[in-house]
């Protein structure tokens, strides 16, 4: 069965007590398809400061697609004895947001560049198959929402901590 990191990246626009601040976090799990363990998390203020919900998305995916990467060849060196064989191990990274799911498929453009950079950012990634698939989720299913919501419901990322359980990806 292939190896899959799985990354669940969310975001809050604005969210922080100065009210301009936005809070992002992922979740990034070493998976086989239906069992996983969490190999990493990380919850904090996004980089810059953010003109919308969808660039806080943006950068929470692309940090934890960054990262993802990086423990992708520490781990294929682990597994396979060499970095080079990190093909082996995809990348699916999973938001809640709808709109970004949309603008990684779409050849349409964003008015704001630097958000604009951050999405053609993450298609190359696509492209060159560094990143097998970004799916959008529900946000009720969206594992990373307690780490940048206050009183987010944890049950779902609690199961999966506790058991090693996820949902088919």
């Amino acid at each position: 069965q292939k190896v899959k990191m799985v990354v669940f990246a969310d975001a809050s626009f604005g969210n922080l007590d100065n009210k301009i601040n936005s809070s992002r976090g992922y979740v990034i799990f070493l998976s086989t398809g239906t069992e996983a363990g969490c190999l990493t998390w990380a919850a904090n203020k996004a980089s810059r400061v953010v003109s919308s919900t969808l660039e806080a998305e943006t950068l929470a995916l692309l940090d934890g697609l960054n990262h993802a990467e990086l423990l992708r060849g520490i781990v294929a060196e682990l597994m396979f004895g060499s970095e080079s064989e990190e093909h082996f191990i995809s990348i699916v990274a999973f938001t809640d947001s709808n709109q970004l799911a949309q603008s990684l498929y779409s050849t349409k453009h964003v008015s704001n560049h630097k958000l604009q950079r951050d999405i053609e950012n993450i298609k190359q990634r696509l492209v060159r198959g560094v990143v097998s698939e970004v799916r959008w989720v529900s946000t009720d299913q969206m594992l990373a929402d307690p780490l940048t919501k206050k009183g987010a419901d944890c049950s779902k990322l609690d199961y999966v901590l506790e058991t090693g359980k996820i949902f088919n990806i």
